[in-house]
């Protein structure tokens, strides 16, 4: 037993754990794509993670010219950030969607480069 008056003292510093890509990627899972049942993540929509001490920033790339669906999934990413990762002081989250002409070319130039029956492709 300690002698009286005896008090064990901690540090005011509450150590948090360290925020990693694999933290961020997991807490990110939880944002469905806008009508889906998949999630950002499974859909490859998340293109880069960056973390500063306890800030993160995250790059998502949509296919969609769809600017609406960008913001929906903007808010729910910096929420499930903010809800998910302990110690997190900042959340930006970029979500980058393509013109609409972008938008309407990658389809075919994806078909093409892939081979996807219905698309034209050069024969030797």
């Amino acid at each position: 037993m300690p002698p009286s008056g005896f008090q064990l003292r901690f540090s005011d510093h509450v150590i948090m754990p360290a925020i990693t890509e694999e933290s961020v990627i997991a807490a990110l899972r939880g944002v469905k794509y806008p009508g889906y049942s998949r999630d950002i993540v499974s859909f490859g929509l998340v293109k880069g993670v960056q973390i500063d001490g306890s800030a993160v920033g995250v790059l998502i790339e949509l296919t969609t010219p769809n600017k609406e669906v960008g913001d929906q999934i903007a808010d729910a990413a910096r929420l499930a950030l903010r809800d998910r990762i302990e110690g997190l002081s900042d959340a930006h989250v970029q979500v980058q969607v393509p013109t609409p002409q972008a938008a309407a070319a990658a389809p075919q130039a994806g078909a093409q480069n892939r081979g996807y029956a219905g698309a034209c492709r050069d024969r030797d």
